[in-house]
């Protein structure tokens, strides 16, 4: 029969005492992160980014979304999946869909709907504002940037609006339209 120490009783005690702490590690261990894509119809204003382990799976997430995981194959639409930047957006920890910034947006290339008219901008022709004023950054066309916002995001073409509306100014005033 085999002998037990009391080092070896010691050492059996004090596993049984930590036992209860092992699901608590396993728990705490760092989730498997999810590549991220980019899943729409062409020409439409569909696109989701979505965290999926695959391209398929990325694809049922997008059909379920837009309640077509249940519709006849004819009534799929045409789907293009690819995968989104890992430097523009980080991989997930959970499948999901993902809410981007203006900026992100912007890195993509993705066209956007300007805050103020309501439009689509391709980005050669909107800006991203910065957060200001208790609000977030939004996007702006170049049909409603104002002078003052220009100031925050190209200096250069602020001075130039500033020197034209000063132009502007100084062509329709009259001294005569100033009394004493």
């Amino acid at each position: 029969m085999p002998h037990l120490s009391r080092r070896d009783a010691l050492s059996l005690a004090v596993g049984a005492a930590a036992s209860p702490l092992l699901p608590a590690i396993a728990v705490a261990a760092p989730p498997t992160l999810f590549p991220v894509w980019t899943v729409g119809t062409p020409g439409e204003m569909n696109w989701r980014v979505i965290a999926a382990a695959t391209e398929d799976a990325a694809r049922k997430l997008w059909l379920e979304w837009e309640s077509l995981d249940d519709a006849d194959e004819d009534d799929i639409p045409e789907l293009d999946v690819r995968p989104t930047n890992p430097a523009v957006v980080e991989p997930q920890e959970y499948e999901s869909e993902i809410s981007l910034t203006c900026e992100q947006y912007e890195s993509l290339g993705w066209d956007q709907v300007c805050e103020r008219c309501q439009c689509e901008s391709d980005p050669s022709n909107y800006r991203v504002l910065p957060a200001m004023e208790g609000k977030s950054s939004f996007v702006v066309c170049h049909d409603c940037m104002r002078t003052e916002d220009w100031k925050h995001v190209d200096p250069d073409m602020y001075e130039e609006e500033l020197a034209a509306e000063r132009e502007s100014q100084a062509a329709h005033f009259s001294p005569e339209d100033v009394r004493e």
